[in-house]
């Protein structure tokens, strides 16, 4: 039986926050990652293509140089691409709920939001869809602003589009029912495919950070 042309489609701060926070497992491989969660005898993985923005360091300084050498580090591992959204930062006015004596009050917060990484992956998805790029693929997301990509791409294009959720003990129901296929990410699928502590680019050496990123 001929193994099924498979891409997965991850949104990477969805599942830094998500799996990868949760289970302290960072540093993670995530071709590695998805030949584990697809059978190879199944699955042959094209491409991972990661969409993500790049962090600041106005709560921790050593996140984007952490950020940076992991990103370096999965384009040197090879078979993965990566898309960069950006995050916008905004301030508004919020009813604050603690602590007691602020209750009722409104306060200035500051915010930030991922922009155009969701877009770029619901794009992709549908254009490499359309274009036969792939006969499967898998989304690493719980974003129920997918659904409309990911229903076009499996009932429209006839692809077989699953969801590997990043966020154990919360699925997306809109994702559920337009997917063919769901399963979580676990603790063991990270922890078992970390990268190399020391990989090799054209700009020279990249060494695991001490401190999570990506």
């Amino acid at each position: 039986m001929s193994r099924l042309s498979t891409r997965v489609f991850v949104d990477g701060l969805t599942l830094m926050h998500g799996a990868c926070r949760q289970f302290s497992c960072h540093w993670i491989d995530l071709v590695g990652v998805a030949a584990t969660v697809l059978p190879p005898r199944l699955f042959r993985i094209e491409c991972v293509h990661l969409y993500t923005s790049l962090l600041d360091g106005k709560v921790d300084p050593g996140l984007p140089e952490a950020q940076h050498a992991h990103l370096r580090a999965l384009l040197a591992r090879g078979n993965c691409e990566i898309r960069l959204g950006k995050l916008v930062q905004s301030r508004r006015r919020a009813l604050a709920v603690w602590p007691e004596q602020m209750a009722g009050r409104t306060v200035e917060v500051e915010l930030t939001n991922e922009k155009g990484s969701d877009v770029s992956l619901a794009v992709d998805l549908v254009d490499l869809a359309h274009r036969g790029a792939f006969e499967a693929a898998r989304v690493v997301s719980n974003d129920g602003d997918l659904r409309r990509a990911i229903e076009v791409a499996r009932f429209d294009l006839n692809r077989r589009i699953g969801v590997l959720n990043p966020h154990p003990g919360c699925q997306s129901r809109e994702l559920t029912r337009v997917s063919s296929f769901q399963r979580t990410i676990r603790r063991g699928d990270l922890m078992r495919n970390r990268l190399p502590d020391e990989l090799h680019d054209a700009h020279g050496t990249i060494r695991r950070p001490r401190r999570a990123g990506w």
